[in-house]
């Protein structure tokens, strides 16, 4: 039987109460990205209030670049929640939820410099992607990052998810605030595949990986490389868990579309046994209520999940890994 992780809403959200009881779902991740009215550590108890017995991880932001307050360029400047060091240039950077990759063109600490300029608003919050040969931060982890580790030291939660993880460095930083962490090790990136591919086998710590399969797709450079890059997460760590992107054409429709049904079924013949849902389809009742009514059917065995293993004798024997 699958183990199903879902993203909880805000703590001040009806739907938090839907997605923490319900039975198909087995362990909860809560984004620290989500605004609320209140401190780090007040939320922290109202999210382990809602939790209740499951499973609680908090999803940590680490490397993960994101803008740090709303821009219209070239009025408008485009601040990133990272100072960077060092950006090998060319370089270019695309926004979540845009299409197209725009040219860095300069930069100067947390500000940046793009080309051609955006036509519309860039969102506070909004999550980018560099592609560049080198990129060097400030730090891992962010002021919110170390917060959120201080309050939930306190109140008992010792499982982070850690987002782009590419260093043994990075894991260490969380490590040196909290001993006892147990960390989800997010892969996004090729450098994030060095690191399982090099660091991993010989990591002695508690820590589990995690596909981002969204994120990892448009980072790979090479997109017919994402199957290989699937195929060594789960090799390197049976317990690894895949996510993003999981039956979200549930937001809008009463059935899984075949690409999400097909995706879903990929991973499984891979050997993926863990999966977690995306932040928007928690978000929305009808929608999860859809997925968890889904998913209950599959794990009554009302659809056939024996052909697995032939499916992944099939994978191999076309040249995928």
């Amino acid at each position: 039987m699958d183990l199903w992780y879902a993203t909880l809403p805000a703590p001040f959200a009806r739907q938090i109460k839907a997605v923490a009881e319900e039975p198909v779902i087995g362990g909860l991740r809560y984004n620290i990205g989500c605004h609320t009215p209140w401190s780090p550590q007040e939320t922290v108890k109202r999210v382990l209030a809602a939790a209740g017995s499951k499973e609680l991880w908090l999803d940590l932001k680490g490397g993960q670049l994101r803008v740090e307050r709303w821009s219209l360029p070239p009025a408008g400047q485009i601040i990133l929640n990272h100072k960077i060091i060092k950006l090998g240039l060319p370089a270019k950077i695309l926004f979540r939820h845009e299409d197209e990759w725009l040219d860095i063109a300069a930069y100067d600490g947390n500000e940046i410099f793009v080309d051609p300029v955006p036509g519309k608003v860039i969102g506070q919050g909004q999550a980018a992607n560099i592609r560049t040969e080198e990129l060097i931060l400030d730090s891992y982890l962010t002021k919110a990052d170390t917060e959120f580790i201080e309050a939930g030291n306190a109140m008992g939660i010792h499982r982070f998810m850690l987002s782009y993880v590419e260093k043994e460095s990075d894991i260490a930083s969380v490590f040196d605030l909290d001993p006892k962490a147990i960390i989800a090790a997010k892969i996004e990136t090729p450098k994030g595949l060095d690191f399982v591919r090099e660091i991993y086998p010989s990591y002695n710590r508690e820590v589990r990986l995690l596909a981002a399969c969204d994120d990892l797709y448009i980072n790979i450079g090479q997109e017919d490389e994402m199957l290989d890059a699937l195929y060594r997460i789960v090799d390197a760590d049976p317990k690894a868990i895949a996510a993003s992107r999981l039956f979200m054409s549930l937001q809008y429709q009463d059935r899984p579309a075949l690409s999400d049904l097909s995706h879903y079924r990929l991973l499984q013949a891979m050997g993926y046994k863990s999966f977690m849902l995306s932040d928007s389809l928690c978000a929305r009742g009808p929608a999860f209520l859809r997925v968890a009514e889904w998913l209950k059917k599959s794990d009554k065995g009302e659809r056939k999940q024996c052909w697995w293993n032939d499916v992944r004798d099939h994978i191999k024997r076309f040249g995928f890994r």
